[in-house]
């Protein structure tokens, strides 16, 4: 149980900064997500609204756009977690999985992840946990 710590606490770093840059605080839109325990390992969460894809502003941008580093490694961070900051509308349809790596024990915790990652520090976003 000694990883489950460090591997909650890297991903709410991550999910802090990228989330800190989301573009849809300026569309004052607001991104919803649900989020559920699956009884096993993980934490299930789906897209129920989002602002209106930023596809739009991608595309008339001549440079193409940079996936923000992380400040431990130096590296991009992965694509979907630059697809649930900067456009969560591309996820509509999917179901995304948050790996917990061991049966969750504190529910408070496990909720908290969810809105780290699915959010960040978007004041636009938010998540509602499912406990049922």
């Amino acid at each position: 149980m000694g990883e489950f710590p460090a591997y909650l606490a890297g991903l709410c770093v991550l999910a802090c900064g990228v989330g800190a840059s989301g573009r849809a605080a300026a569309d004052g839109a607001e991104t919803v997500w649900v989020c559920w325990y699956d009884r096993s390992t993980s934490v299930l969460c789906r897209l129920l609204t989002a602002p209106p894809s930023m596809l739009e502003t991608v595309a008339d941008s001549p440079e193409p756009p940079i996936a923000p580093v992380t400040p431990r490694t130096g590296r991009p961070v992965p694509a979907v977690v630059y697809t649930i900051s900067q456009n969560p509308a591309q996820l509509a349809s999917r179901t995304l999985r948050i790996p917990l790596h061991n049966h969750a024990q504190d529910m408070d915790a496990v909720e908290q992840l969810a809105d780290a990652v699915m959010c960040g520090a978007r004041r636009d976003c938010r998540v509602l946990f499912e406990r049922g």
